[in-house]
């Protein structure tokens, strides 16, 4: 996906109102220096500079509430300084969870993959301020689950990286072959994205 970037279209994302917390930006320091090194994220840090938002990964505190257009920020950074095409931010997505301490603590008290659908809201509400993740449906006879997330357009790039995180959640669970494709998508004139994960 494809966005053109200008100093309107950057305005445009940090006026939105919405909110991340602070972690799903630490987080994402520290999986590019994990698993791409430290070159990578001074590489990543750079762009960052360069649309004008310079972030030290120290002093990001994970707990408190920042623009969620910074995040789209990040995404803009990514796809820069490593010529990132969707399937990067998909991978992304699933290396992520890997390195969110909030996720690992949430993660203790989710006793099936079930339980994580129907968690599922909470666990938006936890890391946005804005959007709702709404358990559609859920089939364990049938092996299929549908989520999906209203009142979210942000930005592009978010439908991959979730696409990630959905699939590494029923990794998690132990469920095995698991397919997420999402069947719709507010980019493209839906009134909101959808997620359909099946699994053996």
């Amino acid at each position: 996906m494809n966005q053109e970037i200008n100093k309107e279209t950057i305005k445009e994302l940090m006026e939105n109102p919405g909110k991340c917390i602070g972690e799903v930006i630490r987080s994402t320091f520290e999986c590019i220096k994990k698993t791409k090194g430290q070159e990578a994220l001074n590489k990543f840090e750079e762009e960052m500079k360069n649309l004008g938002y310079p972030i030290d990964s120290k002093t990001i505190k994970p707990f408190e509430w920042y623009p969620v257009g910074l995040r789209a920020l990040n995404f803009i950074a990514l796809r820069r300084a490593f010529a990132w095409k969707d399937k990067d931010f998909e991978k992304f997505g699933e290396d992520l969870l890997d390195y969110s301490f909030v996720f690992k603590m949430l993660l203790k008290f989710i006793l099936s993959f079930e339980d994580l659908f129907n968690q599922s809201s909470k666990y938006w509400r936890k890391h946005f301020t804005i959007g709702e993740l709404e358990t559609y449906q859920f089939n364990e006879k049938e092996k299929y689950g549908i989520l999906r997330i209203h009142n979210f357009k942000v930005h592009l790039d978010f439908c991959p990286l979730l696409l990630g995180y959905f699939k590494k959640l029923g990794k998690l669970s132990g469920k095995k072959n698991v397919i997420i494709k999402e069947t719709k998508c507010m980019f493209k004139g839906d009134p909101y994205h959808e997620y359909t994960i099946n699994w053996d």
